[in-house]
Formats: C-alpha cells, sequence, structure tokens
C-alpha cells in the first residue's frame, strides 16, 4: 500500500465512526495450496507389484524381489520387455528388432567402460525410442537408486524428451553423478566434471534419495520393504526435485484409461472415463499416445459413452464400428433406432435409452474386431463347430426313431402316453436349440439375431423362399402322415410349426451367429450381398435336407422322382431356401424374420400339395 493510499484510508475512519458501526473487513481470499500432482499407482499382482504413471499409459513397471532370468529367457520374452539392473543376466543389449533391452552393466561387459542403468535408459530416450509407439514392461528386481533413476527416466519420457527436453538439465547431473558411483565408485566421482554448484546440488538430492534406502538396510527392514510402494514414494521425490509443480500440472490424472487394444498397425482405441469434455479428453490423450491414438470412447457416466475417431486414415469408419457395436451390445434394441449406437463418421454415442451393456474392454474388443480380420485358426474353429452342430442336429432329429429307447423311459418315468417319434423330433430340436440360443444370444443379442426385426425390406426375398421349398427345400426328417396311429391334425401342425422353429432357430441363429463371429455380415440398410456365414450356413443346410431326402414325407419324395435326380433337387432346394432365409435374417437382424419365412414357405408348400392330391 502507498503513502498516499494509507492517509486516505485514515481519512475514512472517522466518517464510517459517524455514520455507524465499524463494517467487518472484507474476508481475503486464500487460495489453497495446490497440492503436488500424485501421478503413481501401484497395484499387487501374484508375488509382484505392478506400478503404473498417468504420464505414460503404455508403460508398466513390474517389480518383484529376486526376480530372475537368463539372458537366453530374456531374449524369448514377449516384445516390448525392458530388463533393469540384473534382472536379467547377461550382457547388456539391444534387440529393436523384437522390442526387447536390457540395461546393465554387472555381467558380460568391462564394467569401467560401460554406462551404468541409469544413464542407459536416458540414452535410449535420447536415441528417439518412443515408448509411445506400444505396450512395454519394465522389470526390475530391486530398488536401488541405480535402478531408481532409470525407472524415472523412462516413466517420464513424454516430459523428459517430447515436451520439455529442457528439463534433462535437471536430471542429468544427478544421473552422471549415480552412473560414475555406481560403476566407478566414489572416489573417482570428480570424473563426472560438473561445475561446483551443479555437482553439490547433484549429492543433496542423491543424499536426499539415499537416505531411505540407508535407514532401511541399517535396522534390516531393507529385505522386507514393499517394493512397488517405496518405488512408488521415491519417484515422487525425484518429482519435487525435478519438476516445478506448475510445470507437472496436467490433466492427465483426470483420465482413467479402462481398456486399451490396437486396432490397426500403429494405432490403438483407448475407453477412458473422466469428467474433462470430450475434446479436452481428445487433446490429452494425443499428448499421452501420440499418433498412435486411433479413436477413444470417453465413459460420462455408467453406460454412457461418446465415440471419437481421432485418425482419418483408418481403413475403416466409426459407421462400421456402430454396426459391430450394436451386434454385441446387449443393451442395443433392434426396434428403436434411437437405443442404437450411432452417429456421424467422427462423433458418435452408445445407446441413448437405456445405455450399453458391454464392459470397457468388450468395446474395445469390438473396436478391434471392426478393423482386423480373425486370424485362419479362428475361423477353423468356427467352421468346425458350425459343422459339428450340424451334424448334433441331425443325430437329434433322428434320435427318437433310431434309438427310441430313452424316450420310453422318459415317457414312463413321467406317467404320460409316448409320443410319436416324428413329434418328439421336432420338440427335442425346438428345446435343445431354442435354449441354445437363449443362452448364448442373451449376451450378444445383435450376433445371434435375438432381437426384434430391425426392418421389413427382408420380404423382397419370398419369391427365393418359396422357389426353394417348391424344389424340396424344407428340411423334414421324417414324414409326419406315415405313424402308426396316424397324427391328429393339430399334433401334426404342431410338429411342423414346432420343427420349422427349431430349424431356424439353430441354422440362422446359432450356426449363423457362431460364423458371424468371425465373418462380417451385412447391415439392415446396407447393400445386398451374401456373406460367409450365410453361405456356409445354407450348404450345412442343404446337406441336411440331402441327408434326410430317401426318408422324408410322399411330397418331397415325388418332386425328387420326378425330376429323375434324387437327392441333388432337394440339395439343390435346400441351398436356395437357405440363402433365402439367411437375408432374411441379416437385413431384419433378428431370427424372427427367417422363422416367418419359413412358416410363410412351409404353409404355401402345405397347400399346393393339399390342391394336387
Amino acid at each position: 500500500m502507498t503513502w498516499s493510499e494509507m492517509h486516505a484510508e485514515a481519512r475514512a475512519t472517522p466518517r464510517w465512526e459517524a455514520a455507524g458501526p465499524t463494517p467487518e473487513p472484507a474476508a481475503r481470499l486464500v487460495r489453497p495450496v495446490q497440492p503436488f500432482p500424485d501421478r503413481y499407482r501401484v497395484q499387487a499382482e501374484g508375488r509382484a507389484s505392478i506400478l503404473t504413471c498417468t504420464e505414460a499409459p503404455t508403460i508398466r513397471v513390474h517389480l518383484e524381489r529376486g526376480l530372475s532370468i537368463t539372458a537366453t529367457e530374456a531374449r524369448s520374452f514377449p516384445p516390448g520387455s525392458i530388463f533393469l539392473d540384473g534382472t536379467a543376466h547377461g550382457e547388456p543389449f539391444l534387440c529393436p528388432e523384437r522390442a526387447i533391452y536390457n540395461l546393465d552393466h554387472h555381467e558380460g561387459c568391462v564394467r569401467a567402460f560401460t554406462l551404468a542403468t541409469c544413464e542407459q535408459a536416458m540414452v535410449l530416450l535420447r536415441k528417439r525410442l518412443d515408448l509411445r509407439r506400444r505396450e512395454w514392461t519394465i522389470y526390475a528386481n530391486d530398488a536401488d537408486l541405480d535402478a531408481l533413476l532409470a525407472i524415472w527416466v523412462l516413466v517420464n519420457h513424454l516430459r523428459l524428451v517430447h515436451q520439455n527436453p529442457e528439463l534433462c538439465a535437471r536430471i542429468l547431473p544427478l544421473l552422471r553423478l549415480e552412473g560414475v558411483i555406481d560403476a566407478l565408485g566414489r572416489e573417482l566421482q570428480d570424473l563426472c566434471a560438473l561445475p561446483q554448484e551443479q555437482m553439490a546440488e547433484a549429492r543433496a538430492c542423491m543424499e536426499k534419495l539415499l537416505a531411505s534406502e540407508r535407514k532401511l538396510k541399517g535396522c534390516g527392514r531393507w529385505g522386507q520393504v514393499d517394493l512397488g510402494r517405496y518405488v512408488a514414494q521415491q519417484l515422487r521425490v525425484i518429482d519435487r526435485m525435478v519438476y516445478p509443480r506448475e510445470v507437472l500440472s496436467s490433466r492427465a490424472a483426470e483420465i482413467e484409461e479402462l481398456a486399451r487394444a490396437e486396432i490397426a498397425p500403429g494405432s490403438i482405441a483407448v475407453v477412458c472415463r473422466s469428467d474433462l469434455g470430450v475434446y479436452d479428453v481428445e487433446e490429452e490423450l494425443r499428448r499421452l499416445h501420440g499418433e498412435r491414438l486411433g479413436l477413444f470412447a470417453l465413459q460420462k457416466e455408467a453406460g454412457t459413452y461418446t465415440l471419437r475417431q481421432i485418425d482419418p486414415s483408418l481403413p475403416t469408419r466409426l459407421a462400421e464400428i456402430y454396426a459391430q457395436l450394436n451386434l454385441l451390445d446387449p443393451g442395443s434394441d433392434g426396434c428403436a433406432s434411437a437405443n442404437r449406437w450411432g452417429g456421424s463418421d467422427e462423433i458418435g454415442g452408445s445407446p441413448r435409452l437405456a445405455g450399453t451393456r458391454m464392459s470397457p474392454q468388450q468395446i474395445v474388443e469390438a473396436c478391434r474386431r471392426a478393423h482386423r480380420l480373425a486370424d485362419w485358426r479362428s475361423r477353423v474353429l468356427r467352421f468346425g463347430a458350425a459343422i459339428a452342430m450340424a451334424v448334433g442336429l441331425v443325430a437329434v432329429a433322428i434320435s427318437p426313431e433310431r434309438v427310441p429307447e430313452p424316450f420310453e423311459i422318459a415317457f414312463d418315468t413321467l406317467g404320460i402316453s409316448p409320443l410319436p417319434p416324428v413329434v418328439c423330433s421336432a420338440a427335442f430340436l425346438l428345446v435343445l436349440g431354442g435354449g441354445l440360443l437363449v443362452a448364448l444370444g442373451r449376451r450378444t443379442p445383435g450376433l445371434y439375431g435375438h432381437r426384434s426385426p430391425t426392418s421389413y425390406g427382408c420380404w423382397r426375398v419370398l419369391p427365393l423362399a418359396l422357389a426353394g421349398a417348391a424344389c424340396g427345400g424344407l428340411w423334414i426328417p421324417m414324414n409326419p402322415f406315415a405313424t402308426d396311429p396316424p397324427l391328429t391334425a393339430s399334433l401334426a401342425l404342431f410338429m411342423l410349426v414346432a420343427l420349422s422353429l427349431a430349424v431356424e432357430l439353430a441354422f440362422r441363429g446359432l450356426i449363423h451367429g457362431t460364423l458371424a463371429k468371425v465373418f462380417p455380415i451385412q447391415c439392415g440398410g446396407g447393400p445386398w450381398r451374401l456373406s460367409v456365414p450365410i453361405l456356409a450356413s445354407s450348404v450345412l443346410y442343404a446337406a441336411c435336407v440331402a441327408s434326410s431326402c430317401g426318408t422324408t414325407w410322399p411330397p418331397i419324395a415325388s418332386v425328387a422322382a420326378l425330376a429323375g435326380t434324387g437327392a441333388p433337387l432337394p440339395l439343390a432346394g435346400g441351398f436356395v431356401f437357405g440363402v433365402a432365409t439367411g437375408l432374411a435374417r441379416e437385413r431384419s437382424e433378428s431370427v424372427a424374420a427367417s422363422v416367418l419365412l419359413h412358416w410363410l414357405a412351409l404353409g404355401a408348400w402345405l397347400g399346393a400339395c393339399a390342391l394336387g392330391r
């Protein structure tokens, strides 16, 4: 306050007193001291502690006391492995092709001529090793100062190299001093060639960091200390030595990464949670992941996500990702367009009405699947599963006639009259196929068509379905009119309706959904095309039709006899009918459409047979 201001304040005081009681002085706004950012997290994983840093999401530090790996084993570790200070026994080595590094100066080298581990870590960064380009695991078996500084350098790579290279000047004197002492001993620390002031400051920092270690070793507790907690605490001490509080402030701690996966070569998808806006989160994730960030999903509250594509050069657009998410998400309703994943080519969101029921890991996996084709092993396994299902369906269909004893025992146990084998076959297929479809479809309804139809444009394939049925493409394993005693009209109708339902649930639900998990299928509003699941399930269905054509009921057998071809005509009819119902299932996103189509074709066929008698 200036002298004139003080004089003016003194003159104003009598007027306040004359006017009334002295007012309370205005409360001074006191800003709370901003706490120093805590960027480190530790969690237990078996015998090890896993340390992570909010500003290094691609790095996890595996701390396990006594961890010892041979050099040969280290070279065969997964790509993205870094071994520190004696964790891997053998010479220090660099394997850029497999992204495996052993930073050490104990064995297989001339120790006096080799940089210490912490200096090797800094050299790697200065040689432009970008730790944002893949996932990394750092292995350490102790927390001495050399390993501790190496860990700090690696998890702070973003600020030391990519953002504030000038901050290296704050840590390099300490790294150089520790490196010389660790390799050569204290008597040669003058080889650091540091100016006197820097040398004194580096020594003071070193003594502060070593104080805890010496105290623990002095009381015999060094071997029992929790490595994860100890390293995290020491890293926080180094943060305070190197960074001013305002420099270290960032929004990385306000973003919690929930899941992450590589969706394309050099590109990742991130699912995260934050109270920040989507564009603030985008800016921070760009800083943390660089050009590797392809897209991200931001969770604002449970079940509510915003999906944002960052890299415009990705081969798959958001529309294809929406389609994949809608296939897999139990919360995506096939009827209400507002309750589906959707949006523009750059930004979209989860189902608006009920929210998503997918976990963060499932969301990121769906994004990965939309961008990357399944490997051949997964496809072979899925084809094998589809064939096994088809064979099982044939076995179930003929079992009541070929092996009637278990069914007779079951009827006797229940105390009911035995049903004809043809009715048992339909009921058995319906219970088995329907039960499996409900069990699987509840978790991924769109994949198995376990939802209401989204559109009715699929009825365009009705003529194709009728043509397939006319050629004998309806699979009815046994003649429903050759039973003894004959079936009643109501029982025969139940058998035909139940069998049609069971066949569609099995082939267009289970088998089609099994293949759709590794092969793309068409969207309801997209162009018409034949997908691999349609073709494969149609071939299997046609094989089932052909395998039963010798025992099928007379109207279908007469068609084959008139053509003089035997099984090939029902085989062709079964394939055509399977394609028609498969198209209806994909266009409507529901197996209900194929069931209705099957019933219409069955009704038309029965009517034609009745008229032809």
